[in-house]
């Protein structure tokens, strides 16, 4: 299983073990019951958490869920997550429960409006990676225009102006996530080009991955 969690309520790093780690596999089996466990599973064909199972109980059907819960020894809070599990999830469902997304809050100083698209592009990462990674980008110019008052024609005019100004390692990112956005934002103009966004890519453009 992974080794450690970063808690969304507080921010805190802890490491995942039998006191801060639990997952439940809901699904039909012959007696209309599920099974539970907290350790190391491995067999394919299933994953849990990016874990691979180590046996499978051969009366638990094959399109099941996993219940996961996270619970953080600093602030005590729980954090539930959902995975997809078999044929019927193929496209790697994944979902936070509770809290619904991972989105850190962030004080006033930054717009609303830069905040609230920041928010909805954790909620929808595994509903629309593509309109998620849209957001980012919209996030991204939101910012730069906030904090260097800088407006031109597009984007990647905006970004190459604040070259000399940011670090060489967060100008990268910055016109990483625009190329990952454009795929939504200029669909109109390269609909030949659209290639699928994962959600795991997806959430490397909300800077909280």
């Amino acid at each position: 299983m992974p080794r450690s969690f970063i808690c969304p309520f507080c921010d805190s790093t802890f490491p995942l073990t039998d006191d801060t780690y639990y997952y439940s596999m809901l699904g039909f089996k012959v007696h209309g019951m599920g099974i539970s466990g907290s350790k190391d599973l491995n067999k394919p064909p299933f994953k849990i958490d990016g874990v691979t199972l180590e046996w499978i109980p051969s009366n638990l059907k094959t399109d099941s869920i996993a219940v996961i819960f996270y619970k953080c020894p600093a602030c005590l809070k729980t954090s539930i997550k959902i995975e997809g599990l078999g044929e019927q999830f193929s496209n790697n469902y994944k979902s936070f429960f509770y809290p619904s997304s991972k989105a850190k809050n962030y004080p006033d100083y930054v717009p609303q409006a830069i905040r609230e698209d920041y928010e909805e592009a954790h909620k929808i990462i595994n509903l629309s990676p593509k309109a998620s990674a849209t957001l980012s980008r919209r996030c991204i110019q939101g910012m730069i225009r906030n904090v260097f008052n800088v407006n031109k024609r597009t984007l990647a005019e905006e970004i190459n102006s604040i070259k000399d100004q940011v670090d060489n390692k967060l100008w990268s990112g910055i016109d990483a996530i625009r190329k990952v956005g454009n795929i939504g934002a200029h669909m109109e103009k390269n609909i030949n080009e659209i290639i699928p966004i994962e959600p795991s890519e997806a959430e490397k453009t909300t800077f909280t991955s």
